[in-house]
């Protein structure tokens, strides 16, 4: 009896042994599907931010050229504003000048029209 006894324990012990080794072999494949599924998880997220760095370095090229853009319209709008400047000085210059000349013909016809005024009194 005691043999019957050992061998069902012996029998009760390989089947426990063999369960815990299907249930130890389900659950490493179990981790292996969750762990090859996180991988393909990560590889699409980093996919992801690979694609918004190329997008990002894209923007940044694209900041930098309107940054050189400005600039360059920055030039251009300072160098025709100082010549807008200088015709604007140009133009006073000519307008006060014609104001003396007009002044002086308007004396000298003054001073003909008084001649003409005495000389035919």
């Amino acid at each position: 009896m005691t043999n019957q006894i050992l061998e069902k324990i012996d029998q009760l012990s390989k089947k426990q042994e063999e369960q815990f080794n299907q249930l130890n072999k389900k659950q490493e494949e179990q981790f292996n599907q969750l762990s090859k599924k996180q991988d393909h998880e990560f590889a699409l997220i980093k996919k992801r931010f690979e694609q918004q760095d190329k997008r990002f370095d894209e923007q940044d090229k694209r900041f930098i050229n309107h940054d050189y853009l400005l600039d360059k319209l920055a030039e251009i709008i300072l160098v025709h504003d100082q010549k807008l400047d200088k015709l604007d000085n140009d133009l006073h210059t000519f307008h006060t000048e014609m104001l003396t000349k007009h002044e002086q013909v308007m004396i000298i016809l003054r001073t003909i029209d008084k001649k003409l005024h005495w000389s035919s009194a």
